[in-house]
């Protein structure tokens, strides 16, 4: 957030559809109104919630924001796994995005962790392509009927999330115990205390997301600081070896908005 420093991670989903092209055992439809590939979005469901966990550990974010279309009606299997994990479903299950087979319901949603949810101001659906009929779709079949508002731009409604970026952390310490060192991201400027590391030679190094070297530096005592507003937005890796060969290897990531 440019105006307080304020950081959270924004993630998309789009799981497998309910088309059932080639599904086979529990892809299957079970006749328990999930369709077909329930099985493939549990598992999605399940590697997703293991790989925001860890990516939240990894940049020391802790609020983290969800969206997209889950292909999931809110009572559905992946719903139940996103919501047992912890993650607070932002929109209530009785709003509807989508409408099929004469019937409207909501394949997507917003989930936020507790750190998310604590700053948010508001959360809705906007109705503005469920509601409309297919044939004002805008596709190449339906040109002529083309009119310049926002109106069945897609067959799904998109969510609205708000947040209050005073309620959002500004600054992400991570620490290492083995090292203890301590690393603290505050607006444009990275730190890194060295802890036990203090007057040994230890070399810096961080890398971008190509895992290009963007700076390096040797230094003895702390804190060593670099500045980040040469830097692009993205996630950085950086890693701290000891030069004495006594000293361990420590690395740690962090995100720039």
């Amino acid at each position: 957030v440019n105006a307080t420093g304020a950081q959270f991670l924004f993630s998309t989903v789009h799981m497998r559809s309910k088309l059932c092209d080639n599904a086979t055992g529990d892809d299957l439809d079970q006749s328990d109104g999930q369709g077909c590939f329930n099985g493939n979005r549990r598992e999605q469901a399940i590697a997703l919630v293991d790989h925001w966990e860890a990516y939240r550990n990894s940049t020391g974010i802790a609020a983290q924001l969800i969206m997209g279309d889950f292909n999931s009606y809110g009572e559905e299997d992946p719903m139940d796994i996103l919501r047992a994990s912890g993650l607070v479903q932002l929109i209530t299950t009785n709003s509807y995005s989508y409408f099929y087979g004469s019937l409207f319901g909501a394949l997507d949603h917003a989930f936020g962790t507790l750190a998310l949810s604590d700053g948010m101001t508001g959360a809705s659906v906007w109705h503005i392509n469920s509601d409309e009929p297919e044939a004002l779709d805008y596709s190449d079949a339906n040109v002529a009927r083309y009119q310049p508002n926002a109106f069945r731009c897609s067959d799904h409604d998109p969510l609205l999330v708000g947040l209050d970026a005073v309620q959002l952390v500004t600054t992400v310490p991570t620490r290492s115990p083995r090292s203890e060192i301590n690393f603290r991201l505050l607006n444009d400027v990275a730190q890194w205390e060295l802890g036990a590391q203090e007057g040994s030679a230890v070399e810096l190094e961080l890398y971008d997301a190509r895992g290009s070297l963007v700076w390096q530096a040797t230094e003895r005592h702390s804190p060593i600081i670099h500045m980040t507003t040469g830097l692009c937005s993205g996630v950085y890796a950086w890693r701290i070896t000891g030069q004495d060969s006594t000293g361990p290897t420590v690395t740690g990531r962090f995100t720039l908005p």
